[in-house]
């Protein structure tokens, strides 16, 4: 809900939503609103697929860690 998902962000008072934009679902919400509502493209959009695709890292090390660490755990 916090993301966009539920209800349009522009619904929602400011504070709100710029604490939204703590989860990636706000950054592809507002991604897909602007590629569909205000007729944009890659280039309008390429500051939030930056940002998605630092969390898609950011996850992606975070589960590699803990991966590592479980299976080291489990073999010693």
């Amino acid at each position: 809900m916090l993301g966009g998902c539920i209800w349009p962000p522009a619904l929602v008072p400011g504070r709100l939503r710029a604490a939204g934009h703590v989860v990636p679902q706000s950054w592809a919400v507002d991604s897909w609103t602007q590629l569909l509502s205000h007729h944009g493209g890659l280039t309008d959009i390429r500051g939030n697929l930056a940002v998605l695709g630092a969390y898609a890292a950011g996850l992606l090390l975070l589960a590699t860690l803990v991966l590592r660490r479980r299976l080291t755990a489990d073999s010693a």
